[in-house]
């Protein structure tokens, strides 16, 4: 077995080779964006890269010609292409950002299951017939708790009450997540009529919707994300959100409503 490419399908050792740099480009954005000290948005990460890249190309450049650089961009080009996304690909979208970032509801379960006693698990589907979704139990002391969520708060405790007797009832609100206002961290301008504006989050939480007011003078924006009603947590990461405004941008400021201050530009 040789590690040197064959020549009898060229077309397939350069596709492997650009499969292997993507995600090996992916990696390593994922692993400076998880190190960052100082909490770097995405789109800084990857343009520190692209800056790292490009010098190294300088070097090759100089030594084999400005035009296998060309030729090795227009290869790249169409490869990139002939994956349905050509020029509509955005990098700093895409590579920039999968950061850790919790599931998804259009595709799994958002929150683990938790981890509960005997007894509640063997109630726990008759308790949700009754409207009551059980997030959460703890214990101190001896005393057991359970964190519950129901759209009347009385169809917990008197549920609880029947079929769990002793165990306390910590009510957290009428579902099992709610949507509350989050800071944003950072916008840059993507060209037209729209701009991306980065929204702060934790690992069990995701933008829900993004509410835009303008002006002459500004665009304000104030996200509102959906999070465990039981309280969050896991580390802070940026998600991005597109926005779509009525004007181009011009020299107006995008303005954080929950802050009331001016974002910075990436």
């Amino acid at each position: 077995m040789t590690n040197e490419p064959s020549n009898t399908h060229p077309e397939r050792e350069l596709a492997a080779a650009l499969v292997r740099g993507l995600a090996a480009v992916d990696d390593l954005l994922q692993a400076q964006y998880a190190s960052s000290v100082f909490r770097e948005t995405p789109d800084r990460v990857a343009e520190r890269l692209e800056e790292t890249v490009a010098a190294r190309l300088e070097v090759m450049a100089a030594a084999c010609g400005e035009e296998v650089l060309s030729d090795a961009t227009i290869v790249l080009g169409v490869a990139i292409d002939n994956l349905g996304r050509g020029e509509s690909l955005d990098p700093w979208d895409v590579l920039a950002f999968r950061a850790p970032v919790a599931s998804r509801s259009d595709r799994m379960i958002l929150s683990d299951e938790p981890s509960l006693s005997s007894d509640i698990e063997a109630v726990k589907a008759r308790l949700l017939r009754r409207g009551v979704t059980v997030l959460d139990e703890r214990e101190y002391r001896g005393d057991r708790t359970l964190t519950v969520s129901s759209y009347v708060s009385d169809w917990a405790h008197e549920a609880l009450a029947e079929l769990l007797p002793g165990v306390e009832v910590d009510w957290v609100g009428r579902t099992p997540r709610e949507t509350v206002p989050a800071r944003c961290v950072g916008w840059r301008d993507k060209g037209g009529d729209m701009i991306r504006v980065w929204v702060s989050v934790r690992d069990d939480q995701h933008i829900d919707e993004v509410i835009v007011a303008e002006s002459d003078e500004e665009i304000v924006v104030l996200p509102f994300v959906c999070c465990p009603s039981a309280g969050w947590t896991g580390r802070r990461h940026e998600d991005p959100a597109h926005i779509h405004l009525r004007a181009p941008l011009g020299d107006r400021a995008v303005v954080c409503g929950f802050s009331g201050q001016p974002l910075r530009h990436d």
